[in-house]
This record gives C-alpha cells, sequence and structure tokens, in this order.
C-alpha cells in the first residue's frame, strides 16, 4: 500500500447505520447499545453524516495501522472506484471473504448500507441485476478474479474525498461516555477507601504511641495498666476488624466472578431452551460460546438483548456453527 494511504480491511471493523442525524453523545452511548459492547475506551469511532443518515465505524486501537496517515474505512474505497468508471444507479459491491460476503450498496456515490452474508447463502440471493445497476465482484482474499492485486493501492490514489479517516485525532467529549462516569465514580470510590484506610493507619499509629507512652510513664500504677490494657484492646479489635473486613472484600470480588460467569452460562442455556433448541455440541472458552446446531433458530435479539455478539455463523455439511462472545 502507499506509505501514505492503506486501507482497515471489513473483518476488522464494526459499521452501522442510523436512519437520523445523532449527536455526539448520542453516537457513544447507541452504538454500543446496539453493537452489545462495552463503552471500554477499546474502540475508535468514527462517522460522517449523509442524507439525513449518520454511518458509524468502529475498530479497535490495536487494529489499526500507525505508520499511516490516511487510513480508510474498506467500504468507502469504492467511492474512488465509482468516480473512476463513471457508474451511476445503485451499484453492488461484493467484497469475497474467506467464510462470508461483503455487501455495499451505494447509490450513486452514496454509501447506502453494508452488510454480509454466509458463502452458501449468496448462490441464493434475488437476480442482483434486476435490482441493481452494477454489480461489482471482488476477491476480497486473492484479487484473483477482477483485475489484479494493485486493485486496491490504484483505487487509494485516486484524489477524492473518502470521507473517514480512522487515523484522524479527533476525540470524543468525556464527560458525555458512559464509561467515564462509572470510571470518575470507580476512582472516587478508591479514593475514599485509601482516606479511610489512611485514618485507619494513622490512628493505629497513634494507639500504637499511646501504649508506648503509658508503658514507659505509668509502668508502676494500677490505673496506668488498666489505661494501657483498654488501649490494648482497642488496638486488636481495630485490627481483627481490618483483617474481616479485607476478607470480605476478597470473598466479594470472587463471588461477583462467579456470579457473572454463570450468570452468562444461564442466560446463554436459558435462550436455547426457551426456543427447544436441540444442540449438538457447546463449548465455552474465554468469553467466547460456541455451539452446533441442526436447524437454525429466530432467537439472535434474544441473545443480543443479553449482551452475546454473534462474530460469526458458519453453516457446513447441514450442521450450522455459531460464535457468540461476550463480555463479563
Amino acid at each position: 500500500m502507499s506509505s501514505q494511504k492503506t486501507f482497515l480491511p471489513y473483518e476488522k471493523l464494526l459499521y452501522i447505520k442510523f436512519h437520523t442525524i445523532l449527536k455526539e453523545d448520542e453516537i457513544l452511548l447507541k452504538s454500543f447499545e446496539e453493537l452489545g459492547i462495552k463503552d471500554d475506551f477499546s474502540h475508535k469511532i468514527i462517522y460522517f453524516y449523509e442524507d439525513q443518515a449518520t454511518h458509524i465505524f468502529l475498530a479497535k486501537y490495536e487494529d489499526i495501522p500507525k505508520d499511516y496517515a490516511f487510513v480508510v474505512p474498506e467500504p468507502l474505497l469504492f467511492i474512488a472506484y465509482l468516480q473512476k468508471y463513471k457508474l451511476h444507479g445503485k451499484t453492488l459491491f461484493l467484497v469475497y471473504k474467506k467464510k462470508y460476503a461483503v455487501l455495499i450498496e451505494y447509490l450513486e456515490n452514496k454509501l447506502q448500507s453494508c452488510h454480509t452474508l454466509p458463502l452458501s447463502k449468496i448462490d441464493h440471493m434475488q437476480n442482483t441485476k434486476e435490482i441493481y445497476t452494477n454489480v461489482i465482484k471482488i476477491d476480497g482474499v486473492k484479487f484473483s478474479n477482477f483485475q489484479d492485486e494493485n486493485l486496491y493501492k490504484n483505487l487509494l490514489n485516486i484524489d477524492v474525498d473518502f470521507k473517514l479517516n480512522f487515523s484522524s485525532y479527533k476525540k470524543f467529549n468525556l464527560s458525555e461516555c458512559l464509561s467515564f462516569k462509572f470510571l470518575l465514580a470507580f476512582v472516587l470510590g478508591v479514593l475514599i477507601a485509601l482516606i479511610v484506610l489512611g485514618f485507619l493507619i494513622i490512628k493505629n499509629h497513634n494507639i500504637q504511641q499511646d501504649i508506648l507512652n503509658l508503658k514507659s510513664s505509668l509502668k508502676d500504677q494500677d490505673s496506668a495498666f488498666k489505661l494501657l490494657k483498654e488501649k490494648q484492646q482497642q488496638n486488636d479489635k481495630l485490627s481483627q476488624e481490618y483483617v474481616k473486613t479485607t476478607k470480605r472484600i476478597e470473598n466479594l470480588n470472587q463471588f461477583y466472578s462467579n456470579v457473572m460467569c454463570y450468570k452468562s452460562f444461564y442466560e446463554f442455556i436459558k435462550i436455547l431452551n426457551s426456543n427447544q433448541a436441540n444442540i449438538e455440541s457447546l463449548k465455552i472458552h474465554n468469553k467466547k460460546f460456541i455451539i452446533e446446531i441442526s436447524q437454525d433458530f429466530d432467537f439472535y435479539d434474544e441473545y443480543k438483548n443479553q449482551g452475546f455478539i454473534l462474530k460469526n455463523k458458519e453453516v457446513y455439511n447441514g450442521k450450522i456453527n455459531l460464535y457468540f462472545e461476550k463480555n463479563i
């Protein structure tokens, strides 16, 4: 690719379109809610407005190339293609990946939609020639079926407005970000805990100092001995309370972790049972839930509402493999 420009492939992107103009704080909240991900600052968000619609692309920071001044989302590369070949009307770009195809629709030079279909379903699509003015098929794996391997490089070198750049430095207003509010509350909670802990340490130090002073000055007096004993008891009680509190915190953290894990597993199985879905196999590994079923079920919205993200769907030899992921 060019030393100045490159593209980010669709498999490293998340895309969503809202048929209205959203404000910046609405873009953050509604995008994370719709896609079922956490606002944990791991994703960069870029967007543009067109025809009273908001187009939004997300990518993990770790997936964005650092050595380029301009990083274009793959679906927007075809703005240059439309200009170069002077295509008009409704155009469909079919970009073939290893396990699915990306369907990118344009009306004139304006992006309309972008979604994926398993390769097994592409052949069953309606006659695209009746729906689209132009249908462009691109081998997005090896570029072997269309032009040559320099296709995307040539598109990047065309002087057009690609609308978005993942290398831009625009940042959202953190005060409007939901995670920032939770993070601020967490930091304040930790700060209060540290203040209380510091108070306990200082108080414990003062008690110890009082005990030493009493031992040296009232060693031979019964009244001094009683006072010393009371101070020592206070110190022991305070130390015991400190140990108990620390243990409670550890137990609560462990309990919370187990509860969230069991809750996610329960929610996953509950949806299968409610749809009377017979599964061939179930695997759970590193927050990923992988199931194999013999027939498809209409339970994807239920999983989405419970925070499960459908990462992939495969059909092979009559079996359907579904790959879900959930942040616990």
